[in-house]
């Protein structure tokens, strides 16, 4: 009998793209590694995390940011676990986001870092009613950080313990990717099927639209591909993913042997194609 697993949210190891972990609705956790997928925990698998010098520390979050899983063997088995902040309830999906330093946060109605086995504040300062949606860590400099709530996005020069109010979108942020190595440069995606990709080259204060070319299609994820002087720009839609930079005029599909299907995470392992 054939069987079928979906997956929210994904994460690659930055030294190989041998090293995975997932985490599927209904079916938990999921790592991969010695050429094998290997549950390690249950419920509905979240956002995840893989140690960026340690390949073998994994991070898997169920929902609502109930509680996070961890491995230390490459999900062979679970090592540990952490419950979630007193209080605090995540969205069905919380957002989970690791530094170069390996120093892990997650976003509920406040932003948490990963200290001595237990989730400690970060920000000082609030984000309005609701939950975190998004926050993204800028692959350059590990004290800029961004966090998206709705529509708002904020922006902290401080590792995270204040934010300032940056820029309003038109609909909700889907996703924040910082330029991987020009921290002025930022991209977000927003929602609905006329939500745009969007460009900032000030550090996220202003931003243009760099929509050319896509259908009214849902918006997911956004990644700039690094070590690149073209600038590739990956986007995950509703209908399959597609592809941008400098040299061209607009986006196109990027979907040779891949289904028509809702693209909601996106990672790009570059240590295999040295």
């Amino acid at each position: 009998s054939a069987q079928i697993g979906q997956f929210y949210r994904i994460s690659v190891s930055k030294q190989t793209a041998a090293k995975m972990v997932g985490g599927l609705q209904d079916n938990g956790g999921y790592a991969y590694s010695n050429n094998q997928w290997k549950n390690y925990y249950g419920a509905d698998g979240m956002d995840t995390a893989i140690h960026p010098s340690n390949s073998n520390l994994y991070y898997g979050f169920i929902q609502n940011g109930g509680g996070l899983y961890i491995s230390n063997d490459a999900g062979n088995s679970l090592s540990s676990s952490v419950g979630a902040p007193a209080g605090e309830d995540g969205n069905w999906i919380t957002p989970l986001a690791m530094n170069a330093a390996g120093e892990l946060f997650s976003g509920y109605n406040n932003l948490y870092k990963l200290t001595g086995g237990n989730w400690t504040l970060q920000n000082t300062t609030s984000f309005g009613g609701g939950n975190v949606e998004v926050i993204a860590i800028d692959p350059s400099n590990d004290l800029i950080m961004y966090v998206a709530n709705d529509s708002a996005l904020f922006k902290s020069t401080d590792k995270g313990v204040t934010f300032d109010f940056v820029f309003g979108a038109l609909s909700s942020i889907t996703s924040v990717d910082v330029h991987s190595s020009n921290s002025n440069i930022v991209y977000i995606t927003t929602s609905g099927t006329s939500g745009e990709v969007l460009k900032s080259i000030d550090g996220g204060f202003s931003f243009i639209t760099i929509s050319e070319g896509l259908p009214f299609i849902g918006k997911n994820v956004i990644v700039h591909q690094g070590r690149n002087s073209d600038n590739p720009l990956y986007l995950g839609t509703s209908l399959g993913v597609y592809y941008r930079d400098d040299t061209m005029s607009q986006w196109e599909p990027f979907d040779t042997n891949l289904p028509n299907v809702s693209v909601s995470d996106l990672e790009i392992n570059l240590e295999d194609a040295k």
